[in-house]
């Protein structure tokens, strides 16, 4: 009997401590559980904020790329143009030569013409001044009013000599 009795509180107080055992695992994967639902929880609002995340990075690089074919457009009418002015300074500095070798032939011809007159004129002033020579030595030396006299009365002339 005594067995028994000890038997029997042995087994109460196995069953007693399994008891709470199974109330204190219950607690534990209780609160397990809560902590997975949170985990979970947080898991998913990290997870939705890592798709807007990745959404606006999509947004961002589409924006980007739309840039950067923009800004190659861009370049590549700045590198067109940068040609066409090339193109056309050197036509201008073409012309320029041109236009300066024309200008110096010119002006070489101008001189040319300037110095032909000069001589022109310095030969017709020395022959100017030879005739102007002539005619006074072929005029009489006589007074205006006897030139006058002689012009329009010829016959006269003796009566002044």
């Amino acid at each position: 009997q005594q067995f028994s009795i000890i038997s029997f509180l042995f087994i109460y107080r196995w069953k007693e401590k399994l008891i709470e055992e199974k109330s204190r695992n219950r607690d534990i994967i209780s609160r397990m559980e809560r902590e997975k639902q949170l985990e979970i929880e947080s898991a998913a609002l990290k997870y939705q904020m890592l798709e807007k995340d990745c959404a606006g990075l999509r947004k961002e690089k589409d924006k980007m790329q739309n840039d950067m074919l923009h800004l190659q457009l861009n370049l590549e009418s700045a590198q067109d143009q940068l040609i066409e002015a090339n193109a056309m300074c050197e036509t201008l500095e073409e012309t320029r030569i041109k236009i300066e070798r024309d200008f110096k032939r010119f002006r070489e011809e101008a001189q040319q013409d300037i110095d032909s007159s000069s001589e022109l004129v310095e030969e017709l002033s020395r022959q100017t001044d030879e005739l102007r020579r002539q005619k006074n030595e072929a005029l009489p030396r006589t007074s205006v009013t006897e030139q006058v006299n002689i012009k329009f009365f010829p016959t006269k002339r003796s009566n002044f000599y």
